[in-house]
């Protein structure tokens, strides 16, 4: 039967396991490369084992090679870690990203210059060309 006490209990390892990966992270981030760093996080421990996401499998192959280096520095802090495991999980696309898109698409006036000056230039396939360019 689910008591009180087995509730709270299980929040409180819920709660501790959260503070670990939150650690973890931190941690991880001065021990990766820079590169590699903002494509990876933790997202999980189980038992022994660390479970890191990556943005794509060319960032998971790439942290790979770095994995005996990384688990024996994470052992110092974290003794109970035995092994690394990378799952890959593509990141959906930030507000930022999104409004980077926005900001790539032309104005009005750029399209009306564009397609007056595909009308008057005397190359057909640029004149193709800027008409494709006007239509985004």
């Amino acid at each position: 039967m689910n008591t009180v006490m087995d509730k709270k209990n299980y929040l409180r390892l819920l709660i501790e396991k959260s503070n670990v990966i939150h650690t973890i992270n931190t941690i991880l981030k001065t021990l990766l490369p820079e590169d590699i760093a903002p494509h990876c996080e933790a997202i999980n421990v189980r038992e022994d084992t660390l479970v890191l996401r990556l943005s794509n499998a060319s960032w998971s192959v790439r942290l790979h090679y770095e994995l005996p280096e990384l688990l024996e520095k994470l052992q110092t802090q974290f003794k109970f870690l035995k092994q690394i495991k990378l799952q890959v999980y593509p990141v959906a696309k930030t507000k930022v990203e999104e409004e980077i898109k926005t900001l790539k698409s032309i104005s009005t006036e750029t399209a009306d210059l564009l397609k007056e000056t595909a009308k008057h230039i005397g190359h057909q396939k640029l004149a193709e060309a800027l008409e494709r360019l006007a239509s985004h």
